[in-house]
Order: structure tokens, then sequence, then C-alpha cells
């Protein structure tokens, strides 16, 4: 393990093994700010084509093991499953890095570099990439770094700075805690809203015509969590205590489906000591809501 935090610099070759959506707007991102994409790989033909047109000055082929010989730094972004496999076949060297790009994973999946002589680390922005052509999405992000070498670490650092992200180092035993809070605000969310779309149905609506309606309300909903943060942000019959309320949307959800009426429930309970920090649910009134949902969750059939 080396720790001379000046060796690795914005002119040190890059390679980015996997071309999807994180690892094409990574490497179009890093270029940007003017580091030094040497390789990148894919074994999609169309893929590597569109990165090379996007990418002047950095060569674009199909073998991972072709991509990491080239550089000094390898950023692995292909799926977390993949990502030990992939280290296990790369030609590491000492004096190379070896990065991956997974939220949840420690830096043990990249073993095989170490052994080898290559430091490690971690590089992960909370952001989501919808599609290839996302790369100014890692702007004003927070993006997790992890290091046990000083060097890499600094360099990690100031990438996600010239990225114009919002850098935090966090070690292996974290990863598990942070990556799930990721989940729950995106992957989790987007299968949120399809369950309150599909509610629409009982009105004879279908899910694109619900999303197309609650789309603004998330909308204004993140941004009102950004601007005012929890629990200012929380709104709706939790926090003003409509114990009526709630019962009509515990029937309506469970006239839909078990699935959605769980998930209602359960998210409601979870929430409940959030919505009372805001001062006007009364101790009461929260226990009255608390034992409707709980009863809910308890009478619900089992899957």
């Amino acid at each position: 393990m080396t720790e001379d935090a000046g060796r690795f610099t914005r002119d040190t070759p890059v390679a980015v093994v996997g071309a999807g959506r994180l690892g094409a707007n990574l490497a179009v991102a890093m270029a940007a700010a003017g580091y030094r994409v040497a390789t990148v790989s894919s074994r999609n033909a169309e893929h590597r084509s569109r990165l090379a047109e996007r990418l002047p000055g950095t060569e674009a082929v199909p073998g991972h093991a072709d991509a990491a010989a080239a550089a000094g730094i390898v950023f692995i972004a292909v799926p977390d499953d993949a990502i030990e496999l992939v280290c296990e076949k790369l030609p590491w060297r000492p004096g190379q890095a070896a990065v991956h790009c997974a939220g949840v994973l420690s830096l043990d999946v990249l073993a095989t570099a170490d052994r080898a002589g290559a430091d490690t680390g971690a590089f992960h922005p909370m952001q989501t990439f919808p599609d290839r052509d996302s790369a100014q999405s890692f702007g004003r992000i927070t993006i997790a770094v992890e290091s046990t070498d000083a060097g890499l670490r600094q360099w990690l650092n100031e990438l996600a700075d010239s990225l114009g992200g919002e850098p935090f180092d966090i070690s292996s035993d974290q990863r598990d805690a942070y990556h799930a809070s990721a989940v729950m605000v995106c992957g989790l969310t987007a299968a949120l809203a399809g369950l309150a779309a599909d509610l629409w149905n009982g009105f004879g609506q279908d899910r694109e015509r619900g999303l197309r309606a609650l789309a603004p309300l998330i909308g204004a909903t993140a941004e009102a969590i950004a601007v005012r943060g929890v629990p200012a942000a929380l709104t709706g019959p939790y926090v003003r205590g409509d114990v009526t309320t709630v019962k009509k949307h515990l029937s309506a959800t469970q006239g839909h489906s078990v699935d959605v009426a769980r998930a209602y429930a359960a998210l409601a309970v979870a929430g409940l000591p959030l919505a009372a920090e805001q001062g006007s649910l009364m101790p009461e009134t929260r226990n009255q809501i608390e034992t409707e949902l709980r009863a809910a969750l308890r009478d619900l059939p089992r899957p």
C-alpha cells in the first residue's frame, strides 16, 4: 500500500471498465473536467461507438483487460454482482489503483488488485443516471469516497470536487446503511410512485395518467425537503391528526390490493414519529392513528 499523496494526478491515465449508464456518464464527466480518460471498455459495440464519438482521444475497446492495462487508475463500473469477478480477471500491477463504483460493497471485492500491489478504493455517486447522456447529473450531489491509501483517497475527493459534487469519506462497515438510505429515497420511492399511480385504476385511469398527475407533487415534495428539511416538509393527515382520513385511506388501499395496503400502513407507522416532531399532532390522536395502522397491518393476509 502506497501513502504518496501526490502520486495520482489529473494527468494519471484512467480506464473506465464497463460503459453502462454510470460508467459512460462518469467517463464523459471526467473528460469534461480535464481528467485523462485513456480507455473505456464495453462488450456492446454500440456503446463503444457512442463513447468514442463523445470522447475524442479516448480509446474505446471491447476487452476490460485491455482497458485496465493502459491505465494507472481503473474504475470498475459494472453491475455490483460482477465487480469481484471482473476484478479477478484484470492484469493488476503495483502502482495502479482499482476503484469500484458500488454503494453497498466493501473494498474486499477488490482483493485481487490489493494482493497484486494495487491500491483500492470506492467512488459512489448518490445519484440516479436514467440514461447514458446524464453526465451533468454529477453536479451538486453527494459522492461517497473510500480508500485506506491516503493518496488515492485524496485523488478521489478532488475528483468529486472537480465534477461539482460534495465528497464525504465512508468506511466499508458503514456502507450497508448508507446504500439502504439511497435505495429508500430513489428506487423504493419510484416503486411507491408506481403503487400510488395504480390506485387510479379504481376510478378508471391507468398508471400513466396517475403518474402524470402525481409527478408534480413528487417534485414539489422533493423541493420542500431540500429547502425546509424534515419534519417541516411533511404534510397531510398524519401531521394534522385526521383520523377519519386515515381510516378512509386504509379502506381504499385494502380494496385495491394487499401489497398496496401493507406498503401504505407500514410507511405511515414508520413516519408517525417524524410527523409528531412538527408539534401539532396530539399524543392521544397519534396513538389512535397508530392503533388503526397497526391493526390494519395485523389483519392483512400474509403473502
